[in-house]
């Protein structure tokens, strides 16, 4: 339909030609489809932060890591290393069996 008046017209005697229990079912479908969106919507957020902090986890390991290696270039003892960096003899001992 190309004629816009008639289309609004045919849309207003659609909305007037419905039933209580027809609209009462558009209603519940339209608020249960809103509801699903909503909820995706969260999962969805959800989803984004925590990959954000895993992220972050994940750079912050590998920092760590490569200063840890740089002091073991440095021929620093395993007790300084171990201050520096926060990691434990057996990482720092599994990193110098690397190099």
């Amino acid at each position: 339909m190309k004629d816009e008046t008639l289309l609004e017209a045919f849309n207003v005697w659609e909305s007037l030609s419905q039933t209580p229990n027809t609209i009462i079912a558009y209603q519940s479908r339209l608020k249960a489809i809103l509801d699903e969106e909503a909820r995706l919507d969260d999962v969805r957020e959800k989803s984004l932060q925590e990959g954000i902090e895993k992220g972050i986890e994940k750079g912050i390991e590998k920092g760590i890591l490569k200063v840890a290696r740089e002091l073991i270039s440095l021929n620093l003892d395993l007790v300084t290393i171990k201050r520096a960096t926060g990691l434990t003899e057996k990482e720092i001992e599994s990193l110098l069996a690397e190099s």
